[in-house]
């Protein structure tokens, strides 16, 4: 999560966060909560030694730290192999 690439500004057309790619610049600031990405990561930080093994899971999913035998799925999968809802 973070802001809008010409927040807190002096002048409106101004970047006061710039991205290492320009290509990136458009992508940031669009979140008013942590994406999944986000959560993810804070996880793999946190969380990487509350189970034994990891589990395969696709589609930039993770094994959840709460239960184990489960992936956390980025929206629109769901599952041990994530597979779409349908």
């Amino acid at each position: 999560m973070h802001y809008r690439s010409k927040a807190f500004g002096r002048y409106d057309d101004l970047f006061t966060l710039n991205t290492n790619i320009m290509d990136y610049q458009k992508t940031i600031g669009q979140r008013d909560q942590l994406s999944f990405n986000d959560i993810r990561l804070m996880n793999v930080i946190y969380c990487s030694d509350s189970c034994p093994r990891k589990l395969p899971c696709q589609r930039g999913g993770y094994t959840d730290p709460r239960r184990c035998d489960r992936c956390r799925c980025p929206d629109g999968f769901t599952g041990r192999v994530l597979f779409p809802f349908i």
